[in-house]
């Protein structure tokens, strides 16, 4: 029959068009005519409308269905640049850089691995995997995405820095994927610098002072009432200078810091209440242990 007209009927009807094959015409039976549709969403989602055919005997409806995909799901996630001494304890994040149509998809939950050099980051909590003396990985499952937005966490790893066998290494995120649907994931890795070393002659800390770290003078010594210790920081973390006895029995400790910046300093420390004989004074910094001698009289 004549077709005399071809239009689309609905909410979604203006995303649907025509673009080729135009009325009017005329099909005859066991013949074909084709026309050629246009679709142009606008929203990731399903579309439908109506396509109705008038001809000079009826008028015919169909229903006609596109899916709208302007960008995929996507979320990309990422792990930051790091530093630190020796001997603290750093919390890594692993965070929501930005997502894409995260809520058309399905997916509830994420897993990936972190990977990292072990000697350096020493994971406190999480089980890990070595796969070389300079390579280990997390692996970091059900990582929940839902209601995620920019710059919101989805995991924290604490771990105890170390003077490992490089001074930096790589953050990689690695083998992430979807769970519960299809989702694109995009990632960027991050980097860890340990501070306060130096790599001339061999690696070991820096001594912007050019005076050893350590434990400087003891005086008096012997000593009978007060010990009087002089000490020279010369690296960032935990340091501590406890006594023991001959017998190695730790007595009290006298100083207990988290050093920020090098410096010297000298403690008091009253030793009335000790018996007569040999003590060890034992300094320990992130990577130096120094142990002294001071006797006690009466």
């Amino acid at each position: 029959p004549p077709i005399d007209s071809i239009y689309f009927r609905g909410a979604d009807a203006s995303v649907f068009s025509l673009i080729s094959g135009l009325p009017q015409y005329t099909v005859k039976a066991t013949e074909n005519h084709f026309g050629e549709f246009g679709f142009e969403p606008t929203e990731f989602r399903d579309y439908q409308a109506e396509i109705i055919i008038i001809t000079q005997a009826d008028t015919l409806y169909y229903t006609i269905i596109g899916k709208g995909i302007i960008e995929p799901p996507e979320i990309n996630i990422s792990v930051g640049d790091f530093e630190s001494p020796a001997r603290r304890i750093l919390s890594i994040q692993v965070v929501v850089e930005n997502t894409t149509n995260l809520e058309y998809s399905d997916a509830t939950h994420i897993k990936t691995d972190l990977t990292f050099n072990p000697t350096l980051l020493y994971p406190r909590y999480h089980t890990f995997i070595t796969e070389d003396n300079k390579t280990a990985s997390i692996t970091l499952d059900s990582l929940s995405i839902e209601n995620k937005q920019t710059g919101d966490t989805l995991a924290t790893i604490e771990f105890i820095v170390g003077l490992g066998n490089a001074i930096e290494c790589d953050l990689l995120l690695e083998n992430s994927e979807a769970i519960g649907d299809t989702l694109e994931i995009n990632v960027v890795n991050g980097h860890f610098t340990l501070l306060g070393v130096c790599e001339e002659g061999g690696t070991r800390l820096i001594n912007s002072s050019g005076k050893p770290g350590g434990i400087i003078n003891i005086n008096p010594n012997p000593a009978t009432e007060e010990v009087n210790i002089s000490l020279n920081f010369i690296e960032l973390g935990k340091s501590e200078v406890v006594i023991y006895n001959y017998m190695g029995e730790k007595i009290e400790t006298v100083f207990e810091e988290d050093i920020t910046a090098p410096k010297e300093e000298q403690i008091k420390v009253s030793v009335s209440d000790y018996n007569s004989g040999l003590y060890f004074i034992v300094f320990e910094s992130p990577t130096v242990r120094e142990t002294k001698e001071v006797m006690i009289v009466r």
